[in-house]
């Protein structure tokens, strides 16, 4: 609902002066704040989506976990999530490590181009193009979510790297 004083604009929700809800766009105050909250979920769920196919093969399990690479058991939970920036926290928090240091396989090569493949991943979906360097530096600070508080500050930032230079 909104004010429909100045409506001159052609809004259609506000042209109806006679009625709290202008045009009937939802049958019901209850049914408008309905599809507002499903909104979020429908939101959570299409970026869960989006990361599940940049990391092909990944699949959630009967734990809540989201798989992203099996073979490497790259995961986290996803039980406590409720928003795509709580995802995004995940994102940084339990990945980050992989991006730069992780060393499943037995050849340096091999763990290099392992490294690489999570950090191009992990930017993708964050739309992001951070380095190896500012990945080390994004572990160090946040990563196993030693510092959750700051994660959250980093992330509403829009990802600006001096907040962690600072600390």
């Amino acid at each position: 609902m909104h004010d429909t004083s100045n409506s001159t604009d052609g809004c259609p929700i506000a042209t109806d002066s006679d009625s709290s809800q202008g045009i009937y766009i939802y049958a019901s105050k209850e049914a408008a704040i309905n599809a507002w909250n499903g909104r979020a979920e429908d939101d959570l769920t299409d970026y869960i989506s989006k990361i599940m196919n940049i990391f092909y093969g990944s699949f959630t399990n009967h734990n809540k976990e989201l798989i992203l690479i099996p073979k490497t058991n790259l995961y986290f939970y996803l039980g406590d999530v409720n928003t795509v920036d709580e995802v995004k926290y995940k994102l940084l928090e339990w990945c980050s490590r992989s991006c730069f240091k992780a060393m499943p396989y037995r050849y340096t090569k091999k763990n290099r181009e392992y490294q690489d493949d999570v950090l191009r991943k992990v930017n993708e979906c964050l739309d992001m193009e951070f380095t190896r360097e500012q990945m080390e530096l994004i572990y160090t600070k946040l990563g196993n979510c030693i510092n959750h508080e700051l994660t959250m500050k980093f992330v509403s930032s829009g990802y600006d790297m001096k907040l962690l230079e600072e600390r």
